[in-house]
């Protein structure tokens, strides 16, 4: 069967314009999500048709991502794919099928290949585009004017609580019995990031437990935004895009998560980041303090989550040798970290 057969009960139920002349499949385009990805030429043009994993997002969620989406983009940034309604006058902007949550956006252009050719101009391009966007969504209806603590903050010391009591021994037992991942070097790595959360868990502990009391500004944030997240043209953003981790919650997580990822341990680099992004939207005395924390408690707790997605729940990815480099790199940037 064609997969333009396959996919025909969902393509039907977007305009026609929507309709694939040519349908390319991307898999999950390097993404660890579950979500699959078709890349569709069309009459409106090149666009995204996106299959969302079960059980995430609930269709709850979907649709505040959604309407956040559409409120940036009527507001001013418009470097976000907003997807298609599934008629010309508007309505819904997703349908279920099989089981699962489908969307079409368009296809944006560029690449995300900071990695490959960081520089400070790209740095600061990337900071104030997601500065853009806080403001932007700031006026969001369904969360203007909410004040309180960081959801991010209180989320991160629930799971300090979670492997402080259980999950660090039983992930610690489950590295020295899993015998066929032992030999991808992956033990040796999961056992360094285990003694790095050892060492520093009750400094990040106390000063996210500090960071708990201050009340910030609550908007749409992204929450996984990172340099596989950014799109280029250049020097310059030509898009933002996976959006499937935004909810409400403070700036400072998604300054920390961008800038983490773009500057690592390099404090120049930071501070070229905060002074980019402040030149667009200024930061409260609160915000500022929260970057600190929130940066640490990424460090220590990805590597965290990626063992126990591999050890605890036993997920399976096509190319462990990805996998093997990302948890090499959090553990070399933990190792940097100024604690």
């Amino acid at each position: 069967m064609a997969v333009s057969d396959i996919l025909e009960p969902v393509l039907s139920k977007f305009p026609p314009d929507c309709a694939p002349q040519h349908i390319e499949p991307l898999g999950n385009a390097g993404g660890f999500s579950g979500a699959c990805f078709w890349r569709l030429s069309s009459l409106r043009g090149p666009l995204c048709l996106r299959r969302w994993p079960v059980p995430h997002p609930t269709t709850g969620r979907l649709a505040f991502i959604h309407s956040m989406l559409q409120y940036a983009a009527r507001h001013g940034f418009q470097k976000v794919p907003v997807p298609i309604p599934t008629h010309p006058e508007g309505g819904a902007s997703f349908i279920h099928h099989a089981g699962h949550l489908w969307e079409i956006s368009p296809w944006l252009p560029g690449k995300a290949n900071y990695a490959e050719c960081p520089s400070r101009e790209r740095l600061r391009s990337s900071m104030q585009a997601l500065a853009r966007f806080h403001l932007a969504s700031a006026d969001f209806p369904e969360t203007a004017g909410r004040t309180g603590s960081a959801p991010s903050v209180l989320e991160r010391l629930q799971m300090f609580a979670a492997w402080e009591t259980q999950d660090r021994d039983r992930l610690a037992s489950a590295i020295d019995r899993q015998d066929t991942l032992a030999a991808t070097g992956l033990s040796r790595i999961g056992k360094q990031i285990i003694n790095a959360f050892d060492c520093h868990r009750t400094l990040v502990f106390e000063a996210l437990s500090q960071a708990s009391d201050r009340v910030v500004p609550i908007q749409p944030c992204i929450r996984d935004i990172w340099h596989e997240h950014v799109l280029f043209q250049q020097d310059e953003i030509s898009g933002i895009v996976d959006f499937g981790a935004a909810r409400p919650d403070t700036v400072a997580t998604d300054i920390s998560r961008l800038l983490g990822s773009l500057a690592a341990d390099k404090t120049v680099e930071w501070n070229i980041g905060l002074e980019a992004y402040t030149k667009v939207r200024s930061l409260t005395k609160n915000e500022l303090h929260l970057l600190g924390p929130l940066d640490r408690s990424t460090a220590l707790l990805s590597g965290l989550n990626w063992l126990r997605w591999l050890y605890l729940e036993n997920k399976s990815f096509e190319d462990m040798q990805v996998i093997k480099s990302r948890l090499k790199a959090i553990s070399q940037r933990i190792e940097k970290t100024e604690w």
